[in-house]
């Protein structure tokens, strides 16, 4: 039986001035991926309202596009380190399978 998929450590840069060899943020690895998705769903949420605030009022400050920017960038490192911890959960498995 194979054990609940988890994340990959994905580093992310989320401000300018980050780089990818050293960023300052990063998803950690060994998070279950239920739980990456449930917190990346959560960011993309606030993100939509955000967005439909902008949308209904006057637009959008520059502060609040930098925080869009920055919680749009979070969810995906989230979805990305989930989608590998679920490829590398499926490759594992097949080695199993394949070894019987």
């Amino acid at each position: 039986m194979m054990g609940q998929a988890m994340t990959i450590q994905n580093r992310f840069c989320a401000y300018a001035g980050d780089t990818r060899e050293q960023p300052m943020f990063s998803v950690n690895a060994g998070v279950p991926v239920n739980s990456a998705l449930e917190t990346s769903s959560c960011l993309l949420s606030t993100v939509k309202q955000l967005l439909t605030c902008a949308a209904d009022d006057e637009g959008m400050s520059s502060t609040q596009s930098a925080a869009v920017l920055i919680l749009v960038t979070q969810a995906k490192a989230a979805l990305d380190a989930a989608w590998e911890g679920i490829d590398d959960a499926k490759d594992l498995l097949l080695t199993a399978h394949s070894g019987e």
